[in-house]
């Protein structure tokens, strides 16, 4: 089913009869175009097109300013949809389970996209955020596991919890650089993650949100970043050298849990605590060089590093 919205589109009012004359026949509601008006559509409601299986392709009049929450929630073969130019946001759960959807252009007046707003929409391939965008809202692209490429839009600060998450095939993202913080399980799940230039701005990466992550073979630490929290980056993943930077002060539980590649890590002067199971079952780790005089080191903190070799740790 193909739906076309005509901007001079106008709603009249069709009231059902508690009982149809003949049993078999259909009651109908009518929404159609009054010739005489001048009236605009100009928002479309919550959930006003939820779980309309059927539909295909939708093109909205630019005289469409709003889309509510909810309002394509499961359309599972919906394919295609042309966005307003007036739009500024994608509220919360406009295309949760849009299962066929894959590819959306944002028109370059959205400046916002709310929490889950593409959730499930496992065919998405392909999305352009225009620079416009300053909030991605936590869970946006969840379970988008079609993606495989996005860039972040210069002025997003952060980027929020559940955001990617389960984005199993996304390999390349590109991030603003002046990035603030990543929230928890952001990136929790996205298995084909190869590479992640971290932002020298950044301050926070929080639990989980790199968590089997097990492709991932380069990163630098941003220098700014004072905790590592607790199973940021528990994978298996092809890291080999890992250096812990200065500002760092605390590495907390599991934190690099099961980097099964790692073969050296370097752990600056400054961090004064590593939390229980931080670096277990690193296997292939051979040397560690600890700068630090003042370090507490939790219970299994290297549980099972069976190759270890060399341990270097101030006198």
């Amino acid at each position: 089913m193909i739906m076309e919205i005509s901007s001079d589109f106008s709603l009249e009012l069709a009231i059902l009869p508690e009982k149809a004359d003949d049993e078999n026949e259909e009651e109908k509601v009518e929404i159609k175009k009054d010739e005489n008006s001048n009236v605009q559509l100009g928002i479309i409601g919550g959930y006003a097109f939820k779980e309309c299986i059927s539909l295909t392709r939708i093109e909205l009049p630019s005289s469409i300013t709003m889309i509510g929450e909810n309002s394509f929630l499961s359309c599972l073969n919906l394919e295609h949809i042309l966005l307003p130019q007036k739009l500024t946001k994608i509220c919360m759960n406009t295309f949760v389970n849009c299962k066929s959807l894959t590819e959306i252009k944002l028109p370059p007046t959205v400046t916002e996209i709310e929490s889950n707003a593409f959730k499930g929409c496992r065919q998405l391939k392909l999305i352009e955020m225009p620079e416009s965008v300053a909030t991605i809202g936590e869970g946006a692209f969840y379970d988008c596991s079609s993606l495989k490429q996005i860039t972040i839009p210069s002025s997003v600060k952060e980027i929020k919890s559940y955001t990617f998450y389960e984005c199993s095939s996304l390999e390349t993202i590109n991030i603003p650089s002046y990035l603030l913080s990543i929230g928890e399980y952001a990136f929790n799940g996205c298995y084909s993650l190869k590479k992640f230039s971290f932002p020298d701005v950044l301050t926070s990466i929080e639990a989980f949100s790199f968590f089997q992550c097990s492709s991932l073979e380069e990163f630098i630490l941003p220098k700014f970043v004072t905790c590592i929290k607790k199973c940021a980056f528990a994978s298996r993943a092809s890291l080999k050298k890992l250096s812990i930077p200065i500002s760092v002060k605390v590495i907390e539980d599991s934190a690099f849990h099961e980097l099964v590649s790692l073969e050296k890590l370097e752990i600056t002067s400054n961090t004064i605590s590593i939390g229980k199971l931080a670096f277990a079952e690193c296997s292939s780790l051979k040397e560690i060089q600890i700068q630090a005089e003042e370090l507490e080191i939790g219970s299994n903190a290297f549980y099972k590093c069976y190759s270890l070799v060399k341990l270097t740790i101030p006198a």
